[in-house]
């Protein structure tokens, strides 16, 4: 299994906040979160609740990120878990932990199946054909972007 993992601090915004934020997401909010990046849509209900499917796109330097997700967990107010509905298991968990007066935020991408013994087959076709280090290294580089932008909004 690929994990892409990315720890930003936001300063002086509480995990609250952001929870809050992403909480009640809408397309226009979506768009100002990352202007760059966010320039697809968004369709979501409302208000996130487990089980939910939602759907976003976006472009992340010159790949285009466009899936339907389905919210597993939600822990109010420090963790976001969804599932890519795609055939390949990719998960994306959100993390929103307090630190001094900013929040932590983890975002972890993890992409592949445990098959005892096969591992490292399916990562290797995982990191040659779906995640390319350029790509990891743009996921990096926009959740941190994005996250930071929440600094200006929040």
């Amino acid at each position: 299994m690929i994990i892409v993992t990315t720890e930003i601090v936001v300063n002086k915004v509480r995990p609250s906040q952001i929870f809050d934020w992403i909480m009640n997401l809408t397309p226009e909010k979506y768009r100002q979160w990352d202007p760059k990046a966010h320039v697809g849509k968004i369709k979501r209900p409302a208000l996130l609740k487990e089980g939910d499917k939602f759907w976003f796109e976006e472009m992340i330097d010159e790949y285009k990120v466009s899936f339907k997700w389905k919210i597993i967990k939600i822990d109010k107010p420090n963790l976001f878990l969804m599932k890519a509905i795609v055939p390949f298991p990719i998960y994306l968990q959100l993390s929103f932990l307090p630190f001094n007066e900013d929040t932590k935020v983890i975002h972890e991408l993890r992409i592949g199946f445990n098959f005892f013994g096969l591992e490292e087959i399916v990562d290797y076709f995982i990191n040659f054909f779906i995640m390319p280090e350029k790509k990891i290294t743009a996921i990096k580089k926009h959740a941190t972007e994005e996250f930071q932008n929440l600094e200006k909004i929040l």
